[in-house]
């Protein structure tokens, strides 16, 4: 039967950069936010437009930095429980596997 090989440490390290990631989105989100919506272009032709679609890009760039953080964390945590969840069935496969009067695989029969 063929060996299932799976890198728990590398899931906890997938996990562990997404939620580094969820974090930079979040701070990336804040400082949107503390931008102010001021009209910095000033009384000139133009920019009352101006000033509109960059407002629309920040709100749209808010969204997604929003929704970002909470995929990324989401990931986080599914990567964190994966590793989890394989280092128990690890465990529980091989006492399983143990077979009395014979001993466990690898242990040379004892």
């Amino acid at each position: 039967m063929p060996r299932i090989d799976y890198s728990s440490d590398e899931l906890r390290l997938s996990g562990r950069h997404a939620s580094a990631a969820a974090t930079a989105a979040g701070t990336a989100r804040a400082a949107l936010a503390g931008a102010g919506a001021a009209n910095p272009f000033g009384d000139v032709g133009g920019a009352a437009a101006l000033h509109e679609a960059v407002l629309h890009a920040r709100t749209q760039h808010d969204l997604g930095t929003r929704s970002a953080a909470v995929s990324l964390d989401s990931q986080a945590r599914r990567a964190a429980d994966a590793a989890t969840v394989g280092d128990h069935l690890d465990t529980e496969t091989t006492a399983l596997s143990c077979t009395p009067g014979i001993g466990c695989p690898g242990s040379g029969g004892h």
